[in-house]
């Protein structure tokens, strides 16, 4: 292990957590315990997992006896899911700042140094490098602009996600504003807490250096279950429930991360009834509606109008393709 850099430091948590990947754990798990960072303490979140993750992590952690009284594992008496993992998770770190792993991925062996050199230099609550994504088609470098605070909190709205894994983040932020994962709702639970986060924090900084591997290519993780034909129906309903659940927190913020939030949410309006339209599913229009019915500043915002049982009226352009669906879903016998 190189030997780290000499600064002020402070202890990091690294959150992992832990189902189905006895095929990445073992070089997400090297990867962490060979950081040059030092004050660092290790959070294994076992939700239940069906494979061997859990022997193989253990057996990795033979190899760095110098790392063993850092790390906690914590196991679920049941599957979860991500959400409620990111949970427990957040739960038993005693780390200054947290940085989220995901345990497919892997880090560069200086990405906690280089992130903590970059924390200590300018007292940032947030901060991330670059990531490689690793797809099935080549590998992309990504990096993120540094812009100022209302600018960011607009992106993240606006789809510019920044990203939740690989950053370190300031514990107390989830502490005195109780942010948490809802539980259940394990599609864009990283996006609910990076869009709350990026609005509470004062500095939130990026830096070029490449500290994270994104690994796509998993056919058991939750983006590819997100794609599975049989489950895309119910997995975007519980994405917008996710989007809604931001469009309440920013209810009473100001009106132009509101307005963007309610443009976040018709994006996602607009997904759902295309697959519920597609497989026939009158049921979840319905639900929809009641949604809609219990948000009447959706209904202000975008200026819908009911009109009975037989459609919308709506006088903004953009949600007219809602519309026409919305009238061919009611057109479906039960």
């Amino acid at each position: 292990m190189q030997e780290c850099l000499i600064f002020d430091m402070c202890k990091i948590s690294i959150l992992v957590p832990v189902y189905g990947v006895e095929d990445y754990i073992e070089r997400c798990s090297r990867s962490l315990f060979e950081q040059t960072y030092l004050d660092m303490e290790f959070v294994f979140v076992d939700d239940f997992t069906p494979d061997k993750s859990l022997d193989i992590l253990k057996y990795v952690m033979k190899d760095y006896p110098e790392r063993e009284h850092c790390v906690k594992i914590i196991s679920h008496d049941r599957n979860k899911g991500l959400a409620a993992a990111r949970n427990t998770c957040l739960d038993n770190a005693s780390g200054e700042f947290v940085c989220f792993v995901d345990s497919d991925d892997w880090l560069e062996k200086d990405a906690i140094q280089t992130l903590v050199k970059k924390q200590v230099e300018t007292k940032a609550d947030l901060v991330f490098g670059s990531r490689c994504e690793h797809r099935s088609d080549g590998v992309v470098e990504i990096r993120y602009p540094n812009v100022e605070k209302s600018q960011r909190v607009a992106l993240n709205l606006d789809g510019d996600y920044m990203p939740l894994t690989g950053a370190i983040i300031r514990l107390s932020l989830f502490e005195e504003h109780a942010i948490r994962c809802i539980e259940g709702f394990n599609m864009a639970e990283d996006v609910r807490l990076i869009c709350l986060l990026s609005y509470f924090a004062d500095i939130m900084l990026s830096c070029d250096n490449l500290t994270y591997h994104y690994d796509k290519n998993n056919p058991n993780s939750v983006m590819h279950e997100a794609q599975d034909k049989n489950k895309v129906l119910k997995n975007t309903y519980k994405n917008l429930q996710n989007k809604l659940s931001i469009l309440d927190f920013f209810s009473d913020k100001e009106k132009q991360f509101y307005e963007k939030a309610v443009e976040m949410t018709v994006r996602q309006l607009k997904i759902v009834l295309k697959q519920a339209l597609k497989r026939r599913n009158k049921q979840t229009f319905y639900d929809i509606v009641s949604i809609i019915d219990a948000h009447p500043d959706i209904v202000e915002a975008i200026q819908w109008k009911r009109s009975g049982l037989n459609g919308f009226w709506c006088r903004n352009f953009a949600l007219s393709e809602i519309v026409f669906q919305v009238n061919r879903i009611i057109k479906i016998k039960k």
